[in-house]
């Protein structure tokens, strides 16, 4: 379990001034502040925050990091201002994830991100207990934006390796193919052998007729 910040690839960036804070779903509420002054990225860029099974730089007794729904926001603030019990506030926050099951998620932790932006899921990919939320590719995708983060294997203090798999093949469709009399109100059902990601919430077909 870890978080971990990267500045760019400028290295040895200062990070006083900062302060991560750990939020619960459950009852919108901070339950950790870690002030960062006197850290700084490594010459890589890297500043990695977790358990001992893969903090370099800050270590956290193991099961500190909770599941979702939860969020994590890095502000430009002392920790001290952020005991347990904090609500979320957008003062002075840079960035932020927010992660778990869009429907467990509170409106409050929402807030956290820009308008329209959605939380991330470790799960979606089926390997929950095997993967982290990266961006991809590495460090893109802009403040407290979501479109670029990925599951994928974690890999604290190097860049994130953004694997995709074979995309999944459609098992069933209905409809079945080639059938007739279907009226226009019909659902149309896809199902798939592992969970599709849409990127913008949406999926395009693209189809033909030859009649009625």
């Amino acid at each position: 379990e870890f978080i971990e910040l990267y500045d760019g690839g400028i290295g040895r960036t200062r990070l006083d001034g900062l302060a991560l804070v750990f939020f619960n779903g459950n009852g919108d509420q901070s339950y950790l502040a870690i002030d960062l002054d006197g850290q700084q990225t490594d010459g890589n860029g890297y500043f990695v925050i977790g358990n001992a099974a893969v903090a370099h730089d800050l270590v956290l007794p193991d099961g500190m990091l909770q599941n979702g729904p939860d969020a994590v926001a890095l502000y430009a603030a002392d920790g001290s201002q952020f005991p347990a019990g904090t609500t979320p506030r957008t003062a002075d926050l840079i960035d932020a994830i927010v992660y778990g099951d869009k429907s467990g998620m509170s409106p409050a932790l929402l807030g956290l991100l820009l308008a329209g932006q959605n939380p991330v899921d470790e799960g979606v990919r089926g390997a929950a207990a095997g993967h982290s939320l990266q961006r991809c590719p590495n460090g893109t995708g802009g403040q407290r934006q979501t479109a670029a983060w990925r599951p994928s294997p974690p890999t604290p203090d190097r860049a994130n390796v953004c694997t995709r798999d074979a995309p999944p093949s459609v098992q069933s469709v209905a409809p079945l193919h080639g059938s007739t009399g279907i009226g226009r109100a019909t659902p149309l059902s896809v199902t798939f052998d592992e969970p599709v990601i849409l990127a913008a919430g949406w999926l395009v077909l693209t189809c033909g007729s030859s009649g009625e």
